[in-house]
């Protein structure tokens, strides 16, 4: 039987590195979008909202090891002034999504987020990942679409020239 997967909150400066590590393969797997664009996350502005107790940092474990990540700010509205919760990043290494695993993780992190006093969470479901059934299955509704544009002049060298239209 495999080892069980056990879920976290930890202060950015005990996990950065290892998060990083694993982001590359979220990167490469979910941003294909935007890969005119270097991935660099800073630790420093990450930190800062970490040590405010804007930014919350979840992990998911397997024997200690990484094998999945997850971010989230929890601030007050700019419209209702009450403490709402909005992804960062959320990822679970392949390997590791089979049964269960993602759907207690993201109930983890909604158990968190209201004990802090959060009144709702807003998740993103990128089109090509197939997360939304699983959204869908935790109760959260879809309320809108997000559409993306490059706004580049010039394309980095060796990537094809959008279209002009």
């Amino acid at each position: 039987m495999a080892s069980p997967v056990t879920f976290h909150v930890e202060p950015l400066k005990q996990c950065w590195d290892e998060v990083v590590g694993l982001a590359g393969r979220h990167w490469a797997e979910t941003q294909n979008y935007r890969h005119e664009q270097p991935f660099c996350p800073q630790f420093e502005r990450y930190n800062q909202y970490n040590e405010l107790g804007l930014y919350i940092q979840f992990t998911a474990r397997c024997e200690g090891k990484l094998v999945g990540y997850g971010g989230v700010y929890i601030v007050p509205s700019m419209h209702t002034q009450q403490l709402i919760c909005t992804e960062d990043t959320w990822y679970l290494a392949p390997e590791f999504r089979q049964g269960w695993t993602a759907m207690r993780f993201f109930k983890f992190m909604e158990r968190e987020a209201a004990a802090r006093g959060a009144v709702d969470v807003t998740l993103t479901a990128p089109d090509h990942t197939g997360i939304a059934p699983l959204h869908r299955r935790l109760g959260y509704k879809k309320v809108a679409d997000v559409h993306w544009k490059s706004l580049r002049v010039t394309p980095p060298q060796g990537s094809p020239v959008p279209d002009a239209a």
